[in-house]
């Protein structure tokens, strides 16, 4: 397993009587309130998107565990809107749930202004929130990746490095020296993605980040990020997230509406 099961199950309860509180009582969670709560944790946890998430992160579905922290945040911000404090605490609770002792970096691979990251940090609007995740996520599983196959620190360094040009896998395993298939095998073997489809995964967080926060139009966002051909970049972008890169900037596309909540 990513966690030791048993600090798996703590701090997941933790997230759950959170949520429990603001939906039970509508205020903060109290110290006092916890232990009397801590009867009902387990149900409260069966019931929570946050406990389908700490699955995907245990079970290493990386594609699936992509699509579900988009709902988790969007669902998760609707419900609980007039709690923000509660909402954070939440979230960086995640974050420290998937990838416990590791400070998430945001800024691997790409140029994203860092005045402008803690700016959306601050605002903490959902898109902020998905891509935090998404990084806690990735780093949870390619951490314990690597400590079972520490020979493949390169090909990650590689990734990170090309996050905004385009990338092979040819180019890559020439790079790394190590063989498509090999490298390609162990790959579906761990994360259930392909290692293309873990780069795109990648890209296209970033690339949301980007249309969310910056005023880049879509075609410059794609070039930005290793998509030189518009109709590719908007054709991938699709793919992974359901919406086209022009449907999500939007108004009243999807990065739009979480904005406003």
């Amino acid at each position: 397993p990513v966690l030791p099961y048993q600090k798996f199950l703590d701090t997941a309860h933790l997230i759950s009587l959170i949520i429990y509180q603001l939906s039970e009582q509508g205020g903060p969670l109290r110290e006092a309130d916890a232990a009397p709560q801590l009867r009902d944790a387990e149900a409260v946890l069966q019931e929570t998107r946050v406990s389908a998430l700490l699955t995907l992160i245990y079970q290493r579905q990386y594609g699936l565990l992509m699509q579900t922290i988009p709902d988790l945040v969007y669902q998760t911000m609707q419900q609980y809107q007039t709690h923000p404090a509660d909402l954070r605490t939440l979230f960086v609770q995640l974050a420290q749930t998937l990838a416990p002792g590791e400070e998430i970096r945001p800024f691997s691979g790409t140029d994203f202004p860092a005045q402008l990251y803690e700016q959306a940090a601050l605002s903490g609007q959902a898109d902020y929130w998905i891509f935090y995740l998404t990084q806690a996520a990735d780093q949870a599983l390619r951490t314990h990746f690597l400590h079972r196959h520490g020979d493949f620190a390169p090909v990650f360094a590689m990734i990170d490095e090309r996050m905004q040009t385009e990338l092979s896998l040819g180019a890559l395993c020439r790079s790394c020296r190590f063989s498509q298939s090999y490298l390609s095998r162990l790959f579906q073997s761990y994360f259930h993605v392909s290692v293309m489809e873990y780069i795109h995964w990648r890209k296209i967080a970033c690339a949301k980040l980007y249309l969310a926060f910056t005023d880049l139009s879509v075609t410059q966002v794609g070039c930005h990020m290793g998509y030189n051909d518009g109709s590719y970049f908007s054709k991938v972008f699709k793919k992974y997230t359901g919406l086209s890169p022009s449907q999500y900037e939007r108004p009243g596309g999807a990065s739009t509406a979480a904005r406003k909540l």
